[in-house]
């Protein structure tokens, strides 16, 4: 099989510690900058809600599945994903108007007694809607779907009661706590069992509950509020015999042992800044655990060369991977901040070195589109033709200024919210690369720059 062949079937080898043809790569998140090089046209990110809860966030639908499976077959990712991260609770303006809590103001019993749940039609419909079309849109290609949600401890911190006040409150009124959560849980049992029902390859929790050096909360408290909420998770989906994975950005290591006792199948990422060490960590339980992720894209992924990078996949493979028991991923997500080189380089080194069985003497390979696009960029830049410039427009999913429907827009010169048709209708060119990298309009021979 190739190695830019996706195949759901190598993460699952990874989450059983089975060996495949390769190590399994897998991205929820690749934003917008690297998705319009790899395909050669704006296609936005491969996850929805990617800058976070907001009112256009809820609604914002994922990306096209058929970008996204093209994206999928160029560099080999085994999966693709979308969110339902964000439990959206609700309440009324004086109109009776329902918008999404973002504000983390709810921090009385008075103002929690007037939220309003998730609705099915608004919030849990639309998602199987979109997950229906991705899961169509996979079938022949090898790839797998996921469903990055359930945030039970993060949406009430962030979102819905604010960081300060919760821990607050943990100390104060546990009983205000225990019913934000269970709101949120409320919610994400549904979509998760919606997405089990649709056919969804695996669930992937997604709730911080790690920070620098420890866990946000404690271990006690975690594991009185967190843990329960994921085997809940892990029960239901037993029952689709679905695997269960969790992301924590931050340290949570500490209950690592936790989340193999409940059934949890894949930790995502031990993130190298948050005093973890993934390669401690895997000594103790890389026997009873898949990991995942840990190159750092505030290291070597974002301020090393394509040959550091190579250097630091190789030896998570060989360290990681030995025993099948490793998917190789970012410490979070791909960001614009990444150099796109050392993107490709992550991946052509993975697909390289994570043959079994692993050799680092495995030679180049000329059918691999990361390793082809890195060696022409090396050239380019060797012989100065690569321009450094780049130029990534600010993007939400909105209402269009110029057709008025709901869509991505873009914001031009003088703040304009207009889609890709409209910005072209109106003499807009984007220009992503090069001298000429920026806004301008036809004619014009300097672009337009936003600050």
């Amino acid at each position: 099989m190739r190695c830019d062949q996706p195949d759901i079937e190598r993460i699952f080898s990874a989450f059983e510690h089975r060996k495949l043809d390769r190590v399994p790569n897998f991205e929820i998140l690749i934003e917008d900058k690297h998705t319009s090089r790899l395909l050669g046209r704006t296609v936005g990110h491969t996850l929805g809600s990617a800058k976070g809860a907001s009112e256009d966030e809820y609604v914002n639908p994922p990306m096209d599945a058929g970008d996204y499976i093209e994206i999928c077959q160029l560099i080999g990712q085994d999966a693709i994903g979308m969110e339902a991260l964000w439990a959206p609770l609700k309440r009324k303006d004086e109109n009776g108007n329902l918008h999404i809590i973002t504000d983390g103001s709810i921090h009385t019993w008075e103002q929690l007694d007037r939220v309003i749940p998730y609705s099915k039609e608004l919030d849990i419909e639309p998602k199987r809607k979109y997950l229906r079309e991705y899961i169509n849109a996979c079938k022949g290609t090898g790839a797998g779907t996921t469903i990055m949600t359930a945030a039970p401890i993060m949406t009430p911190y962030q979102f819905i009661v604010g960081f300060e006040e919760f821990m607050i409150k943990l100390i104060t009124d546990r009983d205000f706590i225990e019913k934000v959560i269970s709101l949120c849980m409320d919610y994400y049992i549904e979509i998760i069992k919606m997405a089990c029902e649709e056919g969804i390859s695996w669930i992937y929790i997604g709730d911080d509950v790690g920070g620098k050096g420890g866990l946000l909360m404690g271990p006690e408290l975690t594991r009185k509020y967190a843990i329960p909420c994921y085997k809940r998770i892990v029960n239901l989906c037993r029952e689709y015999n679905i695997p269960v994975a969790l992301h924590s950005c931050g340290n949570a290591v500490e209950i690592i042992p936790d989340l193999i006792e409940i059934g949890i199948v894949m930790y995502n990422p031990v993130e190298p800044t948050s005093g973890a060490d993934i390669y401690e960590v895997y000594k103790k339980y890389g026997d009873k655990i898949c990991f995942s992720g840990n190159i750092d894209i505030a290291g070597v992924l974002a301020l090393g060369t394509p040959d550091e990078v190579e250097t630091d996949v190789l030896e998570h493979i060989e360290v990681l991977g030995k025993k099948g028991g490793y998917i190789l991923t970012s410490s979070h997500s791909i960001t614009n901040d990444v150099p796109f080189e050392n993107f490709m380089s992550m991946i052509a080194a993975g697909h390289r070195y994570g043959r079994f069985p692993l050799n680092r003497n495995q030679p180049f390979q000329k059918d691999c589109f990361a390793a082809v696009r890195l060696e022409e960029i090396k050239k380019h830049r060797a012989e100065g033709k690569l321009e450094q410039k780049k130029f990534t427009p600010a993007t939400r999913y909105g209402v269009c200024s110029g057709c008025e429907k709901r869509k991505v827009t873009f914001e031009v010169p003088g703040g304009e919210m207009l889609c890709e048709q409209c910005f072209h209708e109106k003499g807009w060119i984007l220009v992503h690369d090069g001298p000429d990298s920026g806004w301008r309009q036809k004619g014009e021979q300097n672009s337009v720059k936003i600050c």
